[in-house]
């Protein structure tokens, strides 16, 4: 999919986007200059499997939102951002999911590039893979994190990485415990501790289920 123009506003929900490949960017989604998504809203999307030079999941540039809850972002792969490629734009991702992306440079989940960038709440990010941030790559400095399970940050307070963007309080750094990961079952076992971890003042009025 390549959102392309101004104000489009797209609106996706119960979406899987599945083994697909982009030359360039985006292997799912690519969203291009001129604030093409806008208030756009994606609700229940998945992103298996998809191949990009940047971004295999998902390519943003240059825009404002849209806003993502209830996403997965699984076995994506790219040279920069596995997951997702974010060049100033403000995306909000919230109870999102990132696990076994694949990036053969930087970012194993997710590449934030120059001076916006992305908002996580209540998101896992978690055995990613890169040789640089194999969980977030950025040198966007309005990157931020809340509420979020991120592997290799350290979690909120005096040992939070600030390699991985801007500590909003919350964050915590603990195997998600995640139920069958090698095969793709990212529901959570009863005694992970990211159950009960978010911050329900984060989720959309209307959404009342996660996911799963």
């Amino acid at each position: 999919l390549a959102n392309a123009g101004d104000n489009l506003k797209p609106v996706l929900q119960d979406v899987i986007f599945n083994n697909n490949t982009a030359g360039a960017g985006g292997g799912g989604v690519y969203n291009s200059v001129g604030n093409t998504a806008q208030e756009g809203v994606y609700k229940n999307v998945i992103f298996s499997g998809n191949l990009a030079a940047e971004g295999g999941g998902m390519h943003s540039n240059n825009i404002t939102g849209p806003i993502l809850t209830n996403g997965l972002f699984i076995d994506n792969i790219a040279t920069y951002g596995g997951a997702i490629y974010n060049y100033r734009s403000t995306i909000e991702f919230i109870h999102v999911t990132f696990s076994n992306n694949t990036a053969s440079s930087q970012g194993g989940a997710m590449y934030s590039f120059w001076d916006r960038g992305p908002v996580l709440k209540n998101a896992i990010l978690w055995t990613n893979n890169a040789p640089e941030g194999p969980e977030i790559y950025i040198t966007a400095s309005s990157t931020t994190i809340s509420f979020s399970d991120v592997q290799g940050c350290g979690g909120s307070g005096a040992g939070w990485n600030s390699a991985c963007g801007t500590d909003n309080g919350g964050n915590i750094d603990a195997a998600p415990l995640f139920v069958d990961a090698a095969n793709d079952n990212l529901h959570l076992e009863l005694s992970s501790p990211a159950i009960d971890a978010g911050n329900n003042d984060f989720v959309p009025v209307a959404i009342t289920t996660d996911l799963g």
